[in-house]
């Protein structure tokens, strides 16, 4: 039950500061191009934050979509309806809509739908406009596509890279092509920009968004290796008990695997390929990445897209990087052999240490205090003097809750942090 002043409170805040919005992601967040400051929004399927509060989804008891407000520190149930105690199927925070995100005093989501169109199988994401009592809703736009990507709002217009999924007997078999879809938020027309006509396995990933360039991350399969061609059945798990037959198979995998990275521009379509590795973190005007010592060790390094310059940030492996205002918070990886292709990758490390790296000075700090095993705090905004974390526990199935903490414990003492329940 939600108590009437905290909720009357909270909705004002939904109404009122939605026109603020800087939405933050693991990846990215408010960059700028030379000519003007882009307004950059991450809008996850699971998350946003602006400046007064987060909209998440709650999951520990069951699933339920949420509104952490910042100044009180209070969390309720994203729901408008008096007296709703929440266990009514078409309650609002139950729906837990994928995609939420507002505009001014609008609230859109997306939903997908499996459909039939001159008989055949497809995918079609609908983009919904509502109030935030969602008693008024309508669909502003309908994509030919899937949604399974991060999307980027950029000023007034939605971009989403998703693919038009290929159907076999009911069962998606691959993609019959890429596309960059562009939504006019003032007007809801939409722009299609194929990115890759040709029907194949592969996958096209938004990293970020530097000056006017979406940053994407391509990986294809020449041609589909067929496990059972190598004396395999049943699922992976299975697979791994037939080492012999499995490495075989795994060989014959990463031959045939590619991946590339790509800057899109975002006014013509043109591609232009990047001679860098997978980013670890794309961040204002700068790609962040392991490089490859001349010995064969490892280096996080910046590149500034704009001054062509890199920049070492610390000696070593990286496997996390989450960007915070103007702090990079990273955690050490380690050079190991992945115990599913066979290839060199950075890891996760056992007692990783944690660093902070201050964007304005240059000052690299580390984090004295550590979460125990399974159990991740994954920051999302600075509030004063607290940070904003989603947190989530395998120990005792906390798939994903809210908390807060004071910046100074988070370097020092990280077991004083403070889970909050939607009320």
């Amino acid at each position: 039950m939600i108590k009437f002043k905290l909720y009357k409170k909270i909705s004002i805040h939904i109404l009122t500061a939605c026109c603020l919005l800087l939405f933050l992601s693991a990846c990215t967040r408010n960059n700028t191009d030379n000519a003007e400051r882009n307004v950059v929004r991450v809008i996850h399927s699971n998350s946003f934050s602006d400046d007064n509060g987060l909209v998440y989804d709650d999951f520990k008891v069951g699933l339920f979509k949420c509104y952490f407000d910042f100044e009180t520190m209070k969390n309720i149930y994203f729901c408008t309806k008096p007296n709703c105690d929440h266990t009514a199927l078409d309650c609002n925070s139950r729906l837990c809509h994928p995609y939420t995100f507002f505009i001014g005093n609008d609230q859109y989501y997306i939903e997908k739908k499996y459909e039939m169109h001159d008989s055949t199988e497809t995918f079609i994401s609908y983009l919904f406009k509502s109030d935030v009592s969602n008693t008024e809703t309508k669909i502003v736009a309908a994509l030919d596509c899937d949604m399974i990507n991060d999307i980027y709002l950029i000023n007034n217009t939605l971009y989403i890279v998703a693919p038009k999924p290929k159907f076999v007997d009911g069962i998606s078999t691959s993609a019959e092509r890429w596309d960059l879809y562009q939504i006019d938020m003032t007007n809801y027309k939409v722009k299609r920009i194929t990115l890759n006509s040709n029907e194949g396995i592969d996958g096209y990933i938004p990293s970020g968004v530097i000056g006017n360039n979406l940053i994407i991350y391509h990986r294809y399969y020449d041609k589909i290796i067929n496990p059972e061609d190598y004396g395999l059945k049943g699922n992976l798990e299975d697979y791994l008990k037939d080492e012999k037959n499995y490495k075989r198979y795994m060989a014959a995998v990463m031959d045939v695997f590619h991946k590339e990275m790509f800057s899109l521009n975002l006014d013509t379509g043109e591609q232009t390929s990047l001679d860098l590795p997978t980013p670890l973190l794309v961040y204002r005007d700068c790609y962040y990445y392991n490089r490859k010592r001349a010995d064969g060790s490892y280096e996080m390094v910046s590149y500034n897209f704009n001054s062509k310059e890199e920049k070492i940030i610390y000696e070593g492996p990286v496997k996390t990087c989450n960007a915070i205002g103007d702090n990079i918070f990273f955690t050490e990886g380690i050079e190991k052999i992945s115990d599913t292709t066979f290839e060199l990758i950075i890891g996760f490390k056992e007692d990783a240490r944690e660093f902070c790296y201050n964007l304005l000075t240059g000052e690299l700090k580390e984090v004295n205090s550590r979460l125990p095993n399974k159990v991740e705090m994954k920051l999302v905004k600075e509030y004063g003097d607290y940070y904003i974390f989603l947190y989530s526990d395998r120990n005792s199935n906390v798939g994903q809750r809210v908390g807060y903490i004071l910046k100074d414990d988070y370097f020092n003492d990280k077991s004083k942090f403070t889970l909050v329940a939607p009320e």
